[in-house]
């Protein structure tokens, strides 16, 4: 059995485990804004959610632009959905990460 591992570039939110509410962890492991960073234990991994911008696999690179436009009507659905999730924080601000993950 192989690893596969990657790096990709999003802009979005890093959801840790005990941040997750538990009567919705399936629905949002199901979501099309949420990645596991652990692939292999995806009911244990830290979470990021939002929009992955780029991908680099092993040996390979990428640009990182200085400035990144978004959809408008991709990006509100995206912050509504992290909302209904998290309806009690104080401040939703997305940030552009980079991250390695075990795929």
């Amino acid at each position: 059995m192989s690893v596969s591992y990657s790096s990709r570039m999003g802009y979005g939110f890093i959801v840790e485990r005990h941040e997750l509410p538990k009567e919705k962890i399936k629905q949002f492991q199901g979501s099309n804004y949420a990645f596991a960073i652990d692939g292999w234990d995806p009911d244990n991994s830290t979470y990021f959610f939002g929009f992955i911008t780029d991908t680099a696999d092993p040996g390979e690179y990428f640009i990182i632009p200085p400035v990144t436009s978004y959809d408008h009507d991709k990006f509100m659905k995206m912050m509504d959905e992290y909302k209904s999730y998290f309806p009690n924080q104080e401040f939703y601000m997305p940030h552009n990460y980079v991250f390695s993950c075990i795929d």
